[in-house]
């Protein structure tokens, strides 16, 4: 078994950032973890084919879904059925994480295990930037990117399931439940990781 599974939404016009994002994870100073990407959609949009660039680059099982329109939260829910590590993280295709994002996350783990990992990232939204989040452990000052949980917990608490598929800020509802569940490490002090663009 992995430690981490890294679970990374495409659509369709976003394959276009998918090379950026597999040489993130290739970077990555903590190893153990698995890929798996999946697709909402069955267009391949050449050259930035899912199977081509995985396959040239990193190990990963890709997915293809039927086209949901659900902002990618309808194909994280179904990556619970997919991953074999112990903790998930989802990257969407569009964000860089840095070369520490994994290790920071395992990190916290180890003082915790089983807890919820939340990392620091800094985030734009279009051209604002908004600085690092976690500003605090709230509502709308957290970002999917920011957080791994258990697998198991992922699991039980069936995260991005249908009562919340089609809501914009279904990641923030399911830290929250696993929040209620189980203990959040999060250092503020702890180095950047990631970027939210």
């Amino acid at each position: 078994m992995v430690f981490f599974s890294v679970v990374i939404t495409v659509h369709e016009q976003d394959q276009i950032f998918l090379p950026r994002a597999v040489t993130c994870l290739l970077n990555q100073s903590f190893r153990d973890f698995e890929v798996i990407v999946v697709v909402d959609g069955d267009d391949r949009l050449a050259p930035y084919d899912p199977d081509l660039i995985c396959r040239k680059t990193l190990p990963a099982r890709v997915v293809y879904r039927p086209r949901s329109r659900t902002i990618g939260f309808r194909e994280r829910n179904y990556s619970l059925r997919l991953v074999e590590g112990e903790y998930v993280a989802w990257l969407n295709v569009d964000n860089l994480v840095y070369p520490n994002w994994l290790q920071s996350h395992h990190d916290n783990l180890r003082e915790a295990p089983g807890a919820v990992s939340v990392v620091n990232v800094q985030y734009w939204q279009r051209q604002d930037y908004w600085g690092v989040l976690p500003r605090t452990l709230a509502y709308g000052h957290l970002d999917l990117l920011n957080y791994a949980v258990p697998v198991e917990l992922a699991r039980r608490l069936d995260l991005f399931g249908p009562d919340v598929e089609t809501i914009p800020h279904a990641d923030w509802i399911a830290f929250e439940r696993c929040a209620r569940e189980a203990a959040v490490v999060w250092h503020p002090d702890q180095p950047v990781c990631a970027c939210h663009f």
